[in-house]
Parts: C-alpha cells; sequence; structure tokens
C-alpha cells in the first residue's frame, strides 16, 4: 500500500544550572556559514534524543531544551533535531546574520543592525523570511483499531496514516496507543530539508482533550522494515527500525528517511513499511499491552 503525502507571548523559564548565574552561557549557536549550517542540521536529523541533548549541552547555551514555558509554543510540535539549534530566544546565527523562529516561518535579522531585535520582532511583518517549517500531521479522528487517513499535504494537511487503539482505563482516565508517519519539510536558501517520522505514543485524557502522558512508564519494541522516495523520484531510502525501549515517558519520535536537494519542489513521500509495534503500558493492574502488525 502507497501513503502519498503532498507536499507542509509567555515567558520562557529555564532550567539551566549554575552556570547560567556565572554569565558562562553563549548567546546563541553560530554556525559558520551556510554550508556549516546546512552540513550540522542534517547531521543532527539523524541523531536521538540522548545523542541532540549531549550536542546542545556542549554548545553551551540557554537552549529551547530547557524552557517549560517556550514563547512560541509551535516550536514543540517540530522535531527534536530542529528544536537543537534554537536558543531560549528561538534563534540561530549564520555568520553575522541571526535567525529567528515565530510560528513556523524563519526570519531574518542582522547583527550590524543598531536596531533592538526585541523592538524589530515586534515588527515582523517587515522582517525577510529565511524559510519556512511545515509540518504534515495526521487529522484527529477518533477511531478504534482502524486506518485514519487525514488530507493533508507540505502547505496545510495531507495523507497520513494515523493508527489509535484504546489502551485500559485507571483510576477514572482513559489511555490510548497512538502509532502514526508524519513529515518535516525545512525550507532554506541554499536546500530544502525533508524528514519522514515514526511517531510511538501513549496518550490520556479524563473528561477534556487526550495529552502527553507526564508519568506513566511504557516499553516499547518496534521491528519495521520498507522503503520510501521522493517526488517519485528514482532515489529510494530504505527504512529500517528495530528498537527496545525500556521504562520510557512521553511520545518517542523515529526517523525513518530524509532527503536534501536544492532549492526546488519536494512534495510528496511515496513509501511502504510494514513490521510490528508494541507498547506495554508498566504499573498498570493489567499490565496491558498490544501488538500492532503494521501496513503503512
Amino acid at each position: 500500500m502507497f501513503l502519498w503525502i503532498v507536499g507542509f507571548m509567555f515567558s520562557c523559564q529555564n532550567e539551566m544550572d549554575d552556570k547560567i548565574k556565572n554569565n558562562s552561557v553563549d548567546t546563541r549557536i553560530v554556525f559558520k556559514s551556510s554550508k556549516d549550517f546546512i552540513e550540522t542540521y542534517y547531521n543532527l536529523i539523524s541523531m536521538n534524543n540522548g545523542e541532540l541533548r549531549d550536542w546542545v549541552d556542549k554548545k553551551n547555551i540557554a537552549s529551547i531544551f530547557d524552557c517549560i514555558e517556550p514563547i512560541d509554543s509551535t516550536i514543540l510540535d517540530r522535531p527534536k533535531s530542529f528544536q537543537a539549534i534554537f536558543n531560549d530566544k528561538l534563534e540561530f546565527q549564520i555568520n553575522d546574520s541571526i535567525i529567528w523562529y515565530n510560528d513556523g516561518k524563519l526570519y531574518l535579522l542582522s547583527t550590524d543592525n543598531k536596531q533592538d531585535l526585541n523592538e524589530r520582532k515586534n515588527k515582523v511583518g517587515s522582517l525577510p523570511i529565511f524559510g519556512t517549517s511545515e509540518l504534515n500531521v495526521p487529522e484527529e479522528r477518533e477511531s478504534t483499531n482502524i486506518i485514519t487517513k487525514g488530507t493533508c499535504d507540505y502547505d496545510s494537511r495531507g495523507p497520513s496514516y494515523k493508527y489509535i487503539i484504546p489502551c485500559t482505563y485507571k483510576a477514572g482516565h482513559q489511555y490510548r496507543y497512538v502509532h502514526e508517519i508524519f513529515s518535516h519539510k525545512f525550507t532554506t536558501p541554499y536546500d530544502v530539508l525533508v524528514e519522514l517520522y515514526l511517531g510511538v505514543k501513549l496518550h490520556w485524557r479524563k473528561n477534556a482533550e487526550w495529552k502527553v502522558t507526564g508519568s506513566e512508564y511504557h516499553n516499547i519494541d518496534i521491528d519495521l522494515s520498507g522503503s520510501a522516495q521522493i517526488d517519485g523520484g528514482r532515489t529510494i531510502c530504505s527504512i529500517k527500525v528495530h528498537e527496545t525501549l525500556n521504562n520510557v515517558i512521553g511520545d518517542q519520535i523515529f526517523l525513518l528517511a530524509r532527503w536534501k536537494a536544492p532549492n526546488g519542489p519536494t512534495k510528496y513521500w511515496e513509501f511502504v513499511i510494514k513490521g510490528k509495534i508494541k507498547q506495554e503500558v508498566l504499573g498498570f493492574p493489567c499490565n496491558t499491552f498490544w501488538d500492532h502488525w503494521v501496513n503503512f
């Protein structure tokens, strides 16, 4: 089966340690050139959460990773590899130019401009656009043990697969497993970088909307294989995900495929993925788990 994905102020309270108090933290991550930026970001895409955390820590900045309430909550929907390049003010720097993220767009601020940066940000409509970050996520629909298709594309919302499986009930809370395919497209003046991801999630709710679990530990076992290609091209990316995670909390995101191309059309992924995903919630009376044979 083939799936087509057609081309998608609060204050920040960070938890940095004593190095902030000692004023030893750099302002933002600085890339020496556009080449340095693209090559670094492309490498970040393939890192897991622990490797990204180590990379950010070595940069010695007040990172978005340490923000409890980011000044723009949409950054939290983006992949961790994308978040890693930003400081707590959602900025990074290429040579002498500061890039600022705001609601899916990246704006260009120059360090040689004497105008206050915050003042410039208040005039966002007049700022030149550096690039865009477009997220393709599945439509939210209630379903049980079936495939849910959305209608999204890179520019709005396009086809995606999302499996939703009821898990169990505990102390009046309802839980569910969510296994979904989604993509991220990062357009820059130099290249277009697109990634295909698998999200393996455990969500809960009591009487309101579904939320990411914050205290329930669960085990995840994944064995998937397949292939993907971009824009129907001849280049095929092999997909192999064999992961076993124990005692994890929150959403777990796995890279399936990535692609970098000169600035131009990248409208859809075509892929086939088969295998098994197992989630097991720990500490429940029935120790609920579910083996899910997928055929994306």
